[in-house]
């Protein structure tokens, strides 16, 4: 500070850009620098001290100092390295090209050496990163160091310093290694801002997952002719603590992080930039907007250290796809970070005018309500609350309450300390899916059923007065409420035998009939009810399956609909009046047995039904089999006692078509003989009109099929055995 005055430049490089024994420092043109540079030698010699190894990416700055004095030494006539590099805090610069590079000597392993904890913190070790350049790489190896520290080896305790890795970790981390050696191909503009910027903008984007959080923090530099040029200037990365919070929590973590981070930044450029940040998280945005005193401590807290830091900053919201931070939260392998462009760049419209920058953020914000972090009252009341109810109704169906259940077990045991070979590990078993959901059930029967248990638990029998009275109820060796009865010695399930006692209303009644309606495609009540009970007795359960399937929207959208069709017309011979049989439908019942005479056995016989058309007047007619002649001679019978037929009226029968034919020949021989002139005649007056019904269409003859239902009861034994009396004697006309 004593020279101070005579050296203004040299006096601030000295205390603002010394490093333990290294002067970084930098000016707007080649004079400035120049002359800092002469500053600086001067001001040093005067106190007795020489400066040493000069680089710089600009010539003419270097120009009058002694080869010894450089960084790089050129012999003449030989080039020693095409590209000589400087090395200084970790970072290789390349004054020529004005680049950083890196230079890891990453020690190799080979296939046969073991991999220990220690081996794995040491090759992390080299990756030593002051700028956070390749912050996704190093969050990957943090993550990975945080899973070594939570291992465990057989015995239950956790790996040693030297203990071998698992063969999944030992593979895993071996493939990343081998990719490390892709960081020292990366190449990095050290310049980040134009030469006489005329803006400057500091936007730092922060984002949060399960395993860690970061920030990262981006120049944007506009020239006077309007050229955007965004480069990646630090990033800073946490591992998420192994006590498990909520990303909510998280992303407000890596919120405050990105305010610290912007702290440090402006602190070192000494510049006046507007600050820009960015996150995903409308949540975290809704808390940094209120009074911290709104939320709870861990939120208030935190929210207070973001709001004092970043006081009069621009906090906005960008879409998770376009936040290089999520890079940065959920760590990149070696080979992908060269080619990523998101991170080195930022996102594409940082590189446009602000107009199109994303602004939905304030809209999202006044609509969003944070119920995360806010600070709640608690009431006491003299009712103790149903944990169960609360708790089925936190899911929205059954699988998703019976598979969280059995994985909080899942994590007592580990609490509990249960003995490794005791717990269990990978995707859920079906005796973990069992033993979920009757602990649940059994929790449920404990609030609803309370008098009851207490009482079955001592051995004892439930009172008159309780509603399982009529279900001689018992509990069975799962502690669980069933049906008794007397089943016990059958072969048959323990849920069938004795199903389990739900009550009426409870959520968990309705979840479980809500998963068997979707699980029986959408069942009726009927179908619904009847599975249930294989396994379960719901007490009303048919009320509860009846509300159920009537909630169900998708049942609701197909439900069918009743076709009700209009009745026809009916035809001319039903609505005229005429002569009884004139218009006359014609069927056939049976068989029935008669017999012939008391002492012979019976024979089988079928009834020819004739009905009337107008009148609905019924003949009966026996006939002995079904072939055509003996229609013929039963509707001659039916002519000789009730009048001549004027239209005839069947289905399509073989015998009836048999007889049309027969008759039509019949009709023709009669028509041809000229001695029966005459009564060819009267036959051609007296032809009967036949009328068959349309092929597999009963319903047209509705009036002799109501009939046929009504006369097949109706003829008596008596009645039957003389017409297959008078059967046996065909009438001759």
């Amino acid at each position: 500070m004593d020279e101070q005055a005579r050296y203004p430049m040299a006096a601030k490089a000295a205390t603002e850009d010394v490093y333990m024994d290294d002067v970084l420092s930098g000016a707007d043109n080649p004079e400035e620098a120049l002359e800092m540079r002469i500053q600086l030698d001067e001001m040093t010699q005067r106190g007795g001290f020489r400066l040493r190894k000069w680089a710089s990416n600009c010539p003419l700055v270097l120009r009058g100092i002694p080869e010894t004095d450089l960084a790089i030494v050129k012999v003449e006539g030989v080039e020693l390295d095409p590209d000589p590099a400087v090395r200084t805090l970790g970072l290789v610069w390349h004054p020529g090209a004005d680049v950083l590079k890196f230079r890891f000597k990453i020690p190799e392993t080979s296939r046969t050496e073991i991999l220990s904890k220690r081996r794995v913190l040491s090759v992390i070790a080299t990756l030593f990163d002051p700028l956070g350049l390749i912050g996704p790489v190093i969050t990957s190896a943090k993550v990975f160091m945080q899973l070594l520290w939570c291992l465990e080896d057989e015995k239950g305790r956790k790996l040693d310093w030297d203990q071998p890795l698992p063969s999944v970790v030992d593979t895993e981390w071996r493939n990343f290694q081998a990719q490390l050696p892709q960081l020292n191909k990366l190449v990095i503009d050290r310049c980040v801002i134009q030469p006489k910027a005329a803006n400057v903008e500091l936007h730092i984007f922060c984002d949060a997952s399960v395993q860690a959080y970061g920030a990262c923090a981006y120049t944007r530099s506009v020239s006077s002719s309007g050229n955007v040029k965004v480069v990646l200037l630090t990033s800073k990365s946490k591992v998420a603590p192994l006590k498990c919070q909520s990303i909510p929590r998280l992303e407000l973590c890596g919120a405050l992080l990105a305010a610290q981070l912007s702290e440090r930044i402006l602190e070192a450029i000494k510049m006046d930039v507007e600050v820009f940040f960015w996150t995903d998280s409308t949540c975290v945005l809704q808390w940094i907007k209120a009074v911290p005193s709104t939320w709870t401590t861990f939120v208030a807290n935190r929210v207070a250290k973001i709001q004092g830091l970043s006081e009069k900053r621009i906090w906005r919201h960008v879409s998770g796809n376009l936040n290089p931070a999520d890079l940065i939260s959920r760590g990149v392998k070696p080979d992908q970070l060269k080619g990523c462009s998101l991170w080195w760049k930022g996102p594409p419209w940082l590189w446009t005018d602000k107009d199109t920058w994303p602004n939905q953020g304030n809209s999202l914000i006044s609509e969003e309500v944070a119920k995360e972090g806010r600070r709640t009252t608690a009431h006491c009341t003299n009712q103790q609350e149903d944990f169960s109810s609360w708790y089925v109704q936190k899911f929205s169906n059954f699988t998703d309450l019976v598979r969280c259940t059995a994985y909080w077990l899942r994590l007592m045991d580990i609490l509990r300390k249960v003995e490794p070979t005791k717990r269990r590990y990978g995707v859920l078993q079906v005796s973990e899916l069992r033993e979920a959901e009757y602990v649940v059930i059994r929790r449920m029967q404990q609030n609803v059923f309370n008098g009851e248990w207490k009482v079955l638990s001592a051995g004892g029998t439930v009172a008159r007065s309780s509603p399982l009275r009529w279900f001689h109820p018992r509990l069975s060796q799962d502690k669980l409420i069933r049906v008794g009865g007397r089943l016990e010695h059958s072969s048959e399930r323990e849920g069938t035998k004795h199903p389990i006692v739900l009550p009426a209303r409870h959520p968990f009644t309705k979840r479980l009939l809500e998963h068997y309606h979707h699980k029986l495609l959408h069942a009726g009540p009927q179908l619904l009810l009847g599975a249930i009970r294989l396994q379960y007795w719901p007490l009303g359960g048919r009320s509860v399956a009846r509300e159920v399937v009537h909630q169900c929207i998708r049942c609701f959208r197909v439900k069918p609909k009743t076709v009700e069709q209009f009745m026809g017309e009916l035809p001319a011979a039903r609505v005229t009046v005429s002569r009884p049989f004139s218009n006359t439908g014609v069927d056939y019942f049976g068989p029935v047995y008669v017999r012939l005479t008391p002492r012979r056995a019976a024979v089988k016989a079928y009834v020819a039904v004739f009905i009337c058309m107008c009148t609905k007047a019924v003949h009966l007619e026996l006939v002995t089999d079904l072939s055509t002649e003996r229609f013929i001679q039963a509707l001659r019978r039916f002519i000789g006692r009730r009048g001549r037929v004027t239209d005839l009226y069947s289905d399509n029968g073989t015998n009836f078509v048999g007889a049309r034919n027969q008759m039509k020949q019949l009709f023709v021989l009669l028509k041809s003989r000229e001695h029966h002139e005459a009564v060819a005649r009267e036959c051609t007056k007296d032809e009967i009109q036949w009328h068959f019904n349309p092929p597999s269409a009963p319903h047209f003859g509705g009036l002799w099929e109501a009939a046929v239902c009504e006369s097949s009861s109706s003829p008596s034994s008596s009645d039957i055995t003389a017409a297959a009396a008078a059967a046996q004697y065909p009438s001759s006309r």
